[in-house]
This record gives structure tokens, sequence and C-alpha cells, in this order.
């Protein structure tokens, strides 16, 4: 009992282990915020990157791979499999008026099915009928499903392009596109052509060359995509490549038939086909499944080309999101080290505890306590210290973390007035503390008028401050357009908000290692304080 009443004592009547305790708040504050906003990151990036990637993709390079069509039902038969859809892919260049050119990936997809494997609509950015201008009365979300302009933007074949790609693209500092600045909105900019790399049948390359239309805009938030990825329509693309089913000619050009005396038919190609799990199934079980499902179908077509590859949106992905997870895992490291400071601090606190109480432990053991009592003492106190630490870090983790954005909003917005506040203040306080100064030249009440008069100036210019700012509006503005910190510019990331979801698990972990090390400081000084001689110890001076 006298262990416990010991602790209580300290923690009360103490203040150099309440310093401990704020060590060890701050460092659990800190790792806290960042493994969160971190690990926010990593799931948006990752969430991102899903939008526009299958769970699992067949691919064979830019030369295509025939029997599409076939290899897609037999896709579609298996349980693992809800939705699965061609594409063709090539590379081109994308030429906007006047001399603007950008290198980009070309997807040809069919809306309608791309949309059951990926949720392509939902990245469309502009999606209402517009009704002013040149867009009025356009459903712009229909017309990029079926990449069909309306009549009066021409007959040319749509084309959607990823939001980063166009040079009118520009956010507000709230991280907003406006339709008015964007390329769909302009009817001379909207005519692009597309000049696509085509990968003949023989090997080689020649680009093709194609007017089009811009009819919407996509956004996945993931600069890679939305900078460098437009999608046409699956038909048109796959006809652009010369990938279409074909009847086969010899040398002489005569068409090659079979032993009926019909044409040979070439099938048709696609470069890949991608696949949708079925609710409940594991990536890795429908990975297996299609595994199986293309090795019968290469064994059934064996010209099939040796670049037939399988990979699930994590493997296509990986290199971007090991980054990312070591990037984390590197300033979560460098933290822990930081945290550090509170086993330190906790040590060096006891340690200084164990050398003013020494009279205190020779009391306790002449009295009969023993050494395994004493020792228990400090580590209890160093447990208490670390679950009250990391309790205050936890709590105000949650707090910041949870309130980033509002965080953020008030330093990019009302920073200037709250510091023009605070300037103030301070000047209140320091007029009223001169003031006080020398009215106690005068009395004998030197407190008091030091007291009274620093809060009634603090308050007078605080009050005088609000008036000022609520009578000249254009004083309040300029403070808050030139003074102001944004720590998540909405303008360079493309992510509009910053990650505000706290790992609860991960927050577990680093409370559990602040209070180990909060224990683990306090071990040294309880060794120390047990091996103290009770007869030197009362000798202690």
């Amino acid at each position: 009992m006298y262990k416990l009443l010991l602790i209580i004592r300290y923690l009360r009547r103490r203040i150099a282990p309440m310093f401990a305790a704020l060590a060890v708040m701050l460092c659990t504050w800190m790792v806290i915020i960042v493994i969160s906003v971190m690990g926010g990151f990593l799931e948006t990036m990752t969430n991102a990157i899903h939008k526009l990637e299958a769970d699992v993709t067949i691919d064979s390079g830019l030369g295509g791979f025939p029997y599409y069509q076939e290899l897609l039902d037999d896709l579609h038969k298996l349980d693992e499999v809800d939705a699965a859809a061609a594409v063709v892919k090539s590379w081109g260049l994308l030429k906007i008026e006047p001399d603007y050119v950008k290198p980009v990936q070309v997807h040809g997809i069919r809306g309608s099915r791309y949309n059951e494997v990926i949720d392509f609509q939902s990245t469309l950015y502009w999606k209402a009928k517009r009704r002013q201008g040149a867009s009025a009365g356009v459903d712009l979300t229909e017309a990029a499903m079926a990449f069909k302009p309306p009549e009066a933007w021409g007959d040319r074949p749509g084309i959607v392009l990823g939001i980063e790609i166009s040079p009118t693209s520009h956010r507000d500092k709230h991280g907003q596109y406006h339709f008015d600045n964007s390329i769909v909105a302009d009817s001379k900019r909207r005519h692009v052509r597309l000049n696509i790399v085509n990968a003949t049948r023989e090997g080689t390359a020649r680009p093709v060359h194609r007017p089009m239309v811009v009819v919407n805009e996509y956004k996945s938030g993931v600069f890679e995509m939305d900078s460098s990825r437009v999608f046409v329509d699956f038909y048109f693309l796959q006809k652009t490549l010369e990938m279409e089913a074909f009847e086969r000619s010899g040398e002489d050009g005569e068409l090659l038939r079979d032993d009926k005396g019909d044409p040979i038919i070439e099938p048709a190609r696609c470069n890949e086909i991608v696949i949708r799990a079925a609710e409940g199934v594991e990536l890795d079980d429908l990975f297996d499944a299609v595994l199986n499902c293309s090795r019968d179908f290469y064994l059934r077509h064996p010209d099939l080309p040796d670049t037939f590859g399988l990979a699930t949106w994590q493997q296509r992905h990986e290199t971007i999101i090991n980054a990312v997870k070591n990037e984390k895992g590197l300033i979560t490291f460098l933290f822990v080290v930081i945290g550090l400071v509170a086993f330190v601090m906790v040590a060096t606190t006891f340690y200084n505890i164990v050398l003013e109480k020494t009279r205190d432990i020779g009391v306790l053991r002449a009295l009969g306590a023993s050494r395994s009592g004493v020792a228990s003492v400090f580590l209890g106190y160093g447990l208490a210290i670390g679950i009250v630490g990391s309790l205050l870090g936890f709590a105000a983790a949650v707090a910041v973390v949870t309130h980033l954005n509002e965080i953020q909003f008030w330093m990019a917005n009302h920073l200037g007035e709250s510091v023009f506040y605070v300037a103030c203040g301070l000047i209140g306080a320091l007029l009223g503390c001169a003031a006080g100064v020398i009215l106690a030249r005068f009395s004998k009440g030197h407190a008091f008028w030091i007291g009274w008069c620093t809060p009634v100036m603090l308050l007078v210019s605080i009050v005088i401050a609000c008036i000022v700012l609520w009578q000249y509006a254009d004083i309040r503005s300029w403070l808050n357009s030139n003074i102001q910190f944004v720590m998540w510019d909405p303008r360079i990331y493309l992510f509009d908000r910053i990650p505000d979801k706290v790992s609860y698990d991960e927050a577990a972990w680093i409370m559990l290692g602040a209070i180990l090390s909060s224990v683990i400081g306090a071990l040294i000084p309880a060794i120390v304080a047990a091996r103290v001689d009770p007869i030197e110890a009362l000798r202690y001076e």
C-alpha cells in the first residue's frame, strides 16, 4: 500500500516528473501524427491508383493478342470474376492548339463495359449538363462514356483527357478546377490532334494522325495517370492500329482460303484484359483463378505472343507504393529516435530523485521495505508517468489529426488577423506592465498596480484590435492575404484534403512503446535505489 501512496504523492507534489510526462506526451503526439498522416497519404494514394486499375490485368504489350473474346467468355464463367473487359493501348503525341504537344498513353475502351470493371464514370470531372456558352445543354458524362461529341462540336471522334494534361487546367487555392478554364469549354482548343504509334503486324512502327474532340476530363488523384493517360473509343483505336479482324492474303495479294474455300480470317486483337473480382473474393484467389484460366487458353492457342503476362494492380504499381511505404517507415524511424528523448528524460529525472531521496529510501529500508519493494516504487512511478504521458499524447494527436484540414483552413485564411490580435495583446500587456511600474513608484502597492494594469491594458488593446478589424475590412483582408501559412497546398498536391484518419492500431503500439520506454527509463534508477544501504542512506547529507 505504501508503494501506491508514495507514487501518488510524488506525482502530485513534484514538478520534475511532470516534465518527464510532458516529454512522453510530446513524443507520443509527434509519432502518432506522423504515422497517421503518412498512413492516410498511403491509403489515399493506393485508393486513387485503384480507381483506374483493375484488380487483375492480362497484358501482352503493344503487339496485342488474338482470340480475346474467347478468353473473355472463359473469364466470365469463373465464380471469382465479376466482370472483364478488353482494352487497346498505344503511345502517342497529343497536339493542342496552337503549339502545345504532350506525350500520352492512349487507352481504347468500351465505356459501359469498362465501367463494369473500373468505375471510370466516377473519375469524370465534368459531370453535369452545361447550360452556358458553347456547351449549353450538353451532358458531358454521356458524351464521355460514348466518346461521341455533340453534333454542334463536329463529327470527330471523342477523347477524354487526364485533367493535368491540358495546359489550361489550373486549380484555385482550394484545389478545385473551374469549367470556364477547362479545355472542354474552349471551342478552339478542344479540337486536338492525336498522333498514335501503330505497331504493325510486321513489327515496325509508324505514326497515325487523327483529329479528335475533347468531350471530358478525368481525375484519378494520381499525377502519373492524370498527366499522361487519355481514353478513346475501343473500336476506333482498334481500327486505327489495324488490330481489327481482317481477311488474310498471300504475297501475291490474293485472299488465302481454307479447305472449304472460305477466306481465312485473322482474328481481332487487343492489348489488355482488365478483370474485377467478385464480391468477397480475395485478390490472391482471383489471381490464381485467372492464371489457371489463361494457361488453359494459352495451351489452346500456342501461337499467342510470349509477352502474354498477368499482374494484380498492386504488382503493376509496386514501385511507387513501396516507395511511399519506405518513406513512411523512414520518417517513423526518425521520429522514434526523437522519441528516445522521453527515455533519457525519465532516466535522468528518476536518477536525480534517487539521489535526492536517498535518506527517504534509507528510512523505508530501515522500516522493513525490501529491495524489490523500493525498486517497484520507482518502476511504478515510471509506469504512471508513461501512462499519463501517452494518454495525453494520444488525446492531443487525435484532436490535431482529426482537425488538420480545419487547422489548415484557419492558417491559410485567418492567421493574419490572429497574429494582429496577439501582437495587440502583447503590446497592451507591455504597456500595462510599464504603467504598473510607473504607478508603483508613487505608491506602496507595487503588486497591486502591476497586477491590475497589465490585464486591463491587455483587454483594452484586444478590444481596440477587434473594433479596428471590424470597421476596416481592407486591413483584415490585407493581413490574411500577406500573413498565412499553407501546410498542404491543393494547387501542388492532387489530393484536395490532408489525410485526417487516425490509425488506432498503430497508435496503440506507439502508446505501448512510450509506456515501456518510461518503465525502462526508470529501471536503472530503480536498481540504484534498491541497492542503497539503509545505514549509509540514513547518514546521507
